[in-house]
């Protein structure tokens, strides 16, 4: 009876040893969420990386539409590789050519055409006159061994009928006012003897020489013409040449 007195005054002694005076209700789990809170601010910029190896290169595109043309240069200030300035007697000719396509597009080209004497009234171009001297001389047609009589001893000078035939593409304007006759100056250089040429020659021709004439078959190709005085080399504007080499 004292043992169980004892232990009953023990475990009292241990309660009261351990009551505090509260009451602790038992701890539960938390099952529902709350609300979200508020966004915190953004931290500092991070340090620029190293920059990665350039890719390959892409395949080429196709080519675009070609741009309006542009504004016209202004005038070149350079001279033209060749020059002509006309005389008081001595004019400058030039052809001008337009080609025009049905497209609207269009080219002009300007050449020089030779040399006009005012004074003659006719064009000429350089060369060797009778006297040995370099002058411009008009256009003429030879005389090849050709005469309008049986002892082969007045010349004709000929040209071909072509000339002055329109249906070959020529013109009564491109008749003939000159004969030439190719000779030697005393120091053996070429020059060309100028005379003027007289009527057309219709009856027979004869060629060779006075010891040997006979008449010439000449078909239809050619005219004849009869050869006047020679004109005086004189006459025709002379002109010096200078070459210079670069």
């Amino acid at each position: 009876m004292k043992a169980t007195k004892a232990t009953i005054a023990c475990c009292l002694m241990v309660l009261v040893a351990c009551d505090d005076g509260f009451y602790t209700p038992p701890v539960q789990a938390r099952t529902d969420a709350g609300e979200e809170g508020a966004r915190g601010e953004d931290g500092a910029e991070g340090a620029k990386g190293d920059l990665g190896a350039a890719g390959p290169a892409g395949p080429q595109g196709p080519p675009g539409p070609p741009g309006p043309p542009g504004p016209a240069g202004p005038a070149g200030t350079g001279s033209s590789p060749n020059v002509e300035t006309s005389g008081s007697r001595l004019k400058a000719r030039y052809t001008t050519t337009t080609i025009t396509g049905s497209d609207g597009s269009k080219q002009t080209t300007r050449n020089f055409a030779g040399w006009f004497d005012s004074q003659r009234n006719e064009p000429c171009s350089v060369g060797v006159a009778a006297d040995g001297k370099r002058r411009c001389l008009p256009s003429a047609i030879s005389m090849g061994g050709f005469f309008a009589d049986a002892a082969c001893t007045t010349p004709l000078a000929q040209t071909f009928r072509a000339v002055t035939n329109p249906a070959c593409g020529g013109a009564s304007a491109n008749a003939p006012k000159y004969a030439s006759k190719a000779s030697f100056d005393p120091n053996g250089c070429a020059v060309t003897q100028l005379m003027t040429l007289g009527a057309k020659h219709g009856g027979q021709v004869y060629q060779g020489s006075p010891a040997f004439c006979s008449p010439a078959n000449t078909g239809d190709l050619y005219d004849f013409y009869l050869v006047g005085a020679e004109v005086p080399a004189s006459s025709f504007v002379e002109v010096t040449m200078t070459t210079t080499t670069q």
